[in-house]
């Protein structure tokens, strides 16, 4: 069993696989002559790096010690209260109302993020799961890239996008896949 930092590392090398691929390919989709000048290849770069690193670890998101299941339940358990507390000052004026329900907030999802995760190396070590990441990564990127595009000044056509967002779902299932490879746990 690895450790997030090696399946990070390798979330990284994943990363650099696909950067070769994309820097091989860019002059031939057209992006540009300079591929370093290109913001719209450096923003899919940079998708592609969170994405890849994201998915080498996320599927120790249910064991208790590892970080990304502590920084996701302390960063939902602070979400949730801002939430509460801007919900509470909408509706009332009393800053120590609204302070009760930013700590209920952060307690009731702190106890109930412990109390209710799911078992270890369940679900999230699944290809299913994988390929719900490579979605939901691919979603996010695809929906993104027109705004990328026209903040980079090119209009690159349909192929360019489909191409683009098919190599973001592969290296994220490729990187989430990854985490279980190097642990040996194949599941459906």
């Amino acid at each position: 069993m690895a450790s997030g930092k090696v399946h990070a590392l390798i979330g990284i090398m994943i990363f650099f696989m696909f950067a070769l691929v994309l820097f091989m390919f860019a002059s031939d989709l057209g992006l540009t002559e300079n591929i370093f000048e290109s913001t719209l290849i450096t923003a899919t770069g940079l998708f592609a790096l969170v994405f890849s690193v994201l998915g080498s670890i996320l599927p120790d998101i249910d064991h208790r010690r590892s970080n990304i299941y502590k920084q996701t339940r302390n960063f939902l358990c602070v979400l949730i209260a801002i939430a509460l507390f801007s919900a509470a000052l909408m509706h009332t004026d009393d800053l120590a109302t609204a302070a009760v329900a930013a700590v209920a907030g952060f307690v009731i999802t702190f106890v109930a993020i412990t109390l209710f995760k799911p078992r270890h190396r369940g679900f999230t070590h699944t290809i299913r799961a994988a390929i719900i990441y490579s979605l939901v990564a691919v979603t996010i990127y695809y929906f993104s890239f027109e705004k990328i595009a026209e903040y980079s000044g090119t209009t690159p056509d349909e192929s360019v996008m489909v191409l683009l967002s098919t190599m973001i779902f592969l290296v994220s299932f490729t990187a989430y896949f990854s985490h279980n490879a190097v642990d040996m746990e194949f599941k459906l």
